[in-house]
């Protein structure tokens, strides 16, 4: 991974414990847990495909250096907009690059 590829900068967010409002009703939190350069890309139309067959929607892959302890429990924020995280993935298990496998939008 060359660094002139990571040209976007993301937030990675875990929830925050939840906060209770006036009318009783919850309202979830999320916290920084690190923000990075990443590479975006859009999921292509072979690969598209492939992932819908396996009942995926993921739409967009995040491409950053190595970042231990992201889990699906997790959201992208890139650009005003929060992307589900389904899949983190340590490429080749060499402990290089981290892709981020990310759906739509995560709904606040």
């Amino acid at each position: 991974m060359r660094a002139g590829e990571l040209r976007e900068l993301v937030t990675i967010q875990h929830k925050g414990t939840p906060v209770r409002d006036a009318a009783g009703g919850e309202t979830i939190t999320w916290t920084t847990f690190a923000t990075r350069s990443a590479a975006v890309d859009p999921i292509n139309g072979r690969e598209y495909v492939a992932l819908r067959a396996a009942q995926s929607d993921i739409s967009i892959r995040f491409r950053l250096r190595y970042l231990t302890g992201v889990d699906t429990s997790m959201r992208v924020l890139w650009k005003g907009v929060a992307y589900e995280i389904v899949e983190s993935i340590n490429v080749d298990a060499r402990s290089v690059e981290t892709q981020l496998l990310c759906r739509g939008d995560a709904n606040g």
